[in-house]
């Protein structure tokens, strides 16, 4: 069975951090670990995160930036897949997991994307529009 380890960015994600945790551990395919990598939130993102069984991993604010954060999250993974995601955006439905998962059985396939819910941005890089 593939293994998935979550690695979650936060900064001051309270208003969000409570929903994306109960989805994801309602999955129809549970992780194998969650990593919460936090960089100096200032709410209560870190209080929250400890009622859930999750590693908290902090980074220092100063020098921080996504690839460091998700990096520093990898480095500690022992599951056969790293799933990267930000706090607010948490998935959309209870398949969400296996169904980012079922698509490495083609060995073709180095990387999915799944839908989440956008509920707001927490970051003004976040609001750019992205194009694909």
């Amino acid at each position: 069975m593939k293994t998935a380890s979550l690695l979650i960015r936060t900064k001051n994600e309270e208003r969000s951090l409570g929903a994306t945790l109960t989805a994801l551990f309602d999955q129809t395919l549970p992780a194998h670990e969650v990593f919460i990598v936090d960089s100096g939130s200032r709410d209560r993102t870190l209080e929250i995160a400890s009622r859930w069984p999750v590693h908290i991993i902090r980074v220092s604010p100063s020098g921080w930036s996504y690839p460091r954060a998700l990096n520093t999250g990898a480095g500690e993974a022992t599951g056969d897949f790293l799933v990267c995601l930000s706090a607010h955006c948490p998935p959309a439905h209870r398949d969400w997991l296996a169904h980012l998962l079922r698509h490495f059985d083609d060995e073709t396939i180095a990387a999915t994307w799944g839908p989440s819910i956008r509920r707001w941005s927490s970051l003004a890089a976040d609001a750019q529009p992205v194009r694909q």
